[in-house]
């Protein structure tokens, strides 16, 4: 989680000192990064995957708040460079042994201070609805966002908890889940 290098040279740290001692020395089958990419210069989002290639390793990765367009007007239009270098920011990827979901939690508030909370939207919800109801059960489901699930700050809501209780209803029917997240 949270690679975001700010500048070319954070990304160089990045391959250097993170993926280069990987490369060709490790048997992972899957990766995933679990948002903030980079660090509000979305620019560096193509040098980020460059790097990410020399892994030669299929690869998933998360939107974070850091990969918003802050200039977008709303948040349907706030993914718009991410999803140019990365492709959908909510889909379902199939293995053997287990099913990942990759879901966009960061809700883009425009002009408020943050400029986003967690959460997830009816066209999400719709999307888990369908491919939940075939998915199998029995299989482990890797849920990947950016924002935890749970309420991280007493003094405000990080994630909108009527969200938070739609999707765990949904996740009852399953026997092992697995969700990961970085923030």
């Amino acid at each position: 989680g949270d690679p975001q290098p700010k500048s070319m040279r954070d990304v160089d740290y990045y391959r250097r000192d993170i993926v280069q001692p990987l490369a060709g020395r490790h048997d992972a089958v899957l990766g995933i990064s679990l948002g903030d990419i980079v660090h509000d210069d979305l620019s560096l989002h193509a040098e980020v995957k460059k790097v990410d290639k020399a892994l030669d390793t299929p690869w998933l990765y998360v939107a974070g708040n850091h990969d918003i367009d802050f200039d977008a007007p709303d948040d349907a239009q706030s993914l718009e460079t991410f999803r140019g270098a990365f492709g959908p920011d909510t889909f379902a990827w199939e293995e053997h042994a287990a099913s990942f979901l990759v879901l966009d939690d960061v809700i883009y508030l425009p002009g408020s201070k943050p400029a986003y909370i967690g959460g997830l939207r009816e066209a999400q919800f719709r999307f888990l609805q369908s491919y939940l109801e075939s998915a199998d059960k029995s299989k482990l489901l890797v849920i990947s966002a950016h924002i935890p699930f749970f309420q991280a700050s007493a003094s405000r809501e990080t994630f909108r908890a009527a969200d938070r209780k739609r999707l765990f209803e949904m996740l009852k029917p399953f026997r092992d889940v697995l969700l990961l997240s970085a923030h």
